[in-house]
């Protein structure tokens, strides 16, 4: 797993920034291999190290004059070569300052240090899908693509945030710039961040936003923009690799991303993680056939569970416990390693072209009632809310009263909606949102996961096909009709298989789709096989999961930790095994929060954590 970490300081001390630097590598999420730079300035303000699974993946280094850049991650377009990314990075920077970043598209993190100007500058792709962490303290300032690693190079503990727990439990996500910790923020999307070790002063601007500018043109001439701007992005994401994968699914956003893939160039390989003859399985492999890929299947065993508890720790270990994941994909990596997957292909953030299905973000018939941002506000927080905490009536963490948890979760919607206060319809707004929050702070964390066997790549987050997006009209981009078109347009054949979400070719009538997909929860009542979920995990915690869930949950050091209210803690599990009430994903996050608790513990020699 690829990262990066710098430090720089106000005071003059190569010594002890290159001492924190090499104390990371214990940090470091099980890294293969530690690739230090050997990189100090001359002035002795900074030092850059980076890790990497291995040598192809490893951050890029490149130099101009006194500027020195190190790249995590990859610009696309410009091949495989990371070091050449990096030269084009430093050079179109220098040259063209921000205007230049806004012309880029990639998934990188970036530290610039200048040895003349003594200062730190960290750059982020325009929707931050690689995580990155900064804190100033003191003198210091220390920017790192892990949270526990950061904690281990500023050489201190730091407070617990009890705005990011209450995000966490209450959307079950972080938002806005939050961590689990009061001096750690999570870099925005488009940031440039300048530490000026001169003055120890910092700042950030954002460099990027989508525009939201409705198009004039018709309805026409919006889907042929859509569509245009999605081939060059996949085109772009696609192209001149080796090992190239597809997440594919029978969804609706998988199947138009590998209808843009140039088959006739390159044959990807499709892995489909589900439930033996399933809709989604055999839709999928139906598609891979359509496509001429050769197709994998990944279907969820014993074998599962007997290493749950392994492959949960390996993911709070890659996530800092900042991630509510329930680890279905985590046993699809390996089979990405025996395929030669190099790159993959995943279909996030396809959502924006039909808002009707987003998650949380959901729009329905009771959006037309929105006419004011107080209306929206309350839309939002009804429907926004994770329910991890329903049916708890005692105190979740410790010290902080339900009606204080109620409150922070709001003032963090609020927070988060400034940033949408220059968009007029409200369908812009909570695409805004998506962008902002769901897709920066968990979407982000999911590929976190990925970087470990891979490099992610999502054709659907490249800002020209973001920006006709936010230009097509909102109305649009509810239903199925603007993939309806691409499909059309580029691979009609792939409409014919059934969608999984739905039961019903694409594009076919709405009373079609409503007949189809209520026949498909009827099916899935009875039990008939091939349309049940592919997990049932609020099942397994109660059974085959269970000594993991108390071995965790129940544990002294996680009751006496002073997060996690402990008669909270015994009740949740108490009603969820004796089937009083369904905690599943309470659990699930009590456990990865108390995980990367112990994980952030193990960099800070025995000192205790408590919510302020």
């Amino acid at each position: 797993m690829p990262g990066l970490a710098a430090l720089a300081t106000q005071a003059v001390s190569i010594d002890r920034t290159a001492l924190r630097l090499s104390m990371m590598e214990s940090a470091m999420p099980r890294a293969s291999s530690w690739i230090p730079f050997g990189w100090k300035s001359d002035s002795g303000h900074c030092a850059v190290a980076g890790y990497s699974r291995d040598s192809a993946a490893s951050p890029a280094v490149a130099q101009a004059g006194s500027t020195r850049l190190a790249l995590d991650g990859e610009l696309y377009g410009l091949g495989q070569e990371r070091s050449r990314q990096a030269e084009h990075l430093l050079h179109k920077y220098q040259d063209g300052g921000l205007e230049a970043l806004r012309k880029i598209e990639g998934r990188f993190v970036a530290t610039l240090w200048c040895d003349r100007s003594k200062q730190l500058t960290v750059l982020t792709d325009k929707f931050a899908s690689k995580p990155v962490y900064y804190s100033l303290r003191g003198d210091e300032f220390a920017v790192c693509t892990s949270v526990n690693a950061l904690r281990t190079l500023i050489g201190d503990s730091p407070a617990l945030n009890p705005a990011g727990l209450v995000q966490f439990f209450t959307f079950g996500h972080l938002w806005n710039d939050d961590t689990f910790y009061e001096s750690v923020k999570s870099a925005m999307a488009a940031s440039r961040i300048v530490f000026d070790a001169e003055t120890g002063s910092v700042s950030v601007t954002q460099y990027w936003r989508p525009g939201n500018a409705q198009g004039k043109g018709g309805k026409e001439r919006d889907l042929g923009r859509l569509t245009e701007t999605f081939a060059t992005a996949v085109a772009d994401q696609s192209r001149d690799t080796d090992g190239l994968g597809v997440a594919l699914s029978g969804g609706l956003d998988a199947r138009t991303m590998l209808a843009f893939v140039d088959t006739d160039a390159v044959r990807p390989a499709c892995v489909s993680l589900g439930m033996e003859g399933s809709l989604d399985q055999k839709s999928a492999r139906r598609l891979a056939e359509l496509a001429g890929c050769p197709f994998h299947s990944l279907v969820l065993g014993e074998g599962f569970l007997e290493g749950f508890r392994g492959h949960l720790q390996r993911m709070v270990e890659l996530t800092d416990g900042h991630y509510l994941s329930q680890c279905i994909v985590m046993p699809t990596f390996p089979l990405y390693q025996s395929l030669g997957i190099r790159i993959l292909l995943r279909g996030h953030v396809g959502e924006l072209l039909h808002m009707h299905k987003a998650y949380n973000f959901s729009v329905d018939g009771s959006f037309d009632a929105i006419h004011s941002d107080a209306a929206l506000e309350g839309w939002l927080w009804g429907r926004l809310q994770s329910h991890l905490t329903q049916g708890v009536n005692e105190p979740l963490l410790h010290g902080v009263t339900a009606e204080a948890f109620a409150e922070s979760g709001r003032q963090s919607l609020r927070r988060a909606l400034q940033a949408t206060e220059h968009m007029e319809h409200p369908l812009d707004k909570i695409s805004q949102l998506f962008l902002d929050q769901r897709t920066r702070r968990e979407t982000a964390m999911s590929l976190v996961k990925f970087s470990s066997v891979v490099d992610p790549r999502l054709p659907y987050l490249d800002s020209r096909f973001v920006n006709s997006v936010f230009a097509v009209d909102p109305a649009l981009r509810v239903g199925e009709e603007i993939q309806t078109h691409m499909l059309r347009v580029r691979r009609p054949e792939f409409l014919r298989p059934a969608n999984s979400n739905t039961g019903a070719p694409v594009g076919v009538s709405e009373l079609r789709r409503t007949l189809s997909y209520l026949r498909m929860r009827v099916l899935a009542k009875l039990g008939v096989k091939g349309y049940q979920p592919y997990e049932r995990l609020g099942l397994w915690l109660k059974r085959e999961l269970r000594p993991v869930v108390e071995q965790i949950l129940l544990d002294p050091a996680c009751l006496q930790r002073g997060l996690l209210n402990p008669d909270c803690v015994r009740a949740v599990v108490r009603r969820h095994m004796n089937s009083e009430a369904n905690h599943t994903y309470l659990i699930m996050a009590m456990m990865i929060v108390e995980l990367g608790m112990r994980e952030g513990a193990k960099q800070d020699s025995g000192r205790s954590l408590s919510v302020r």
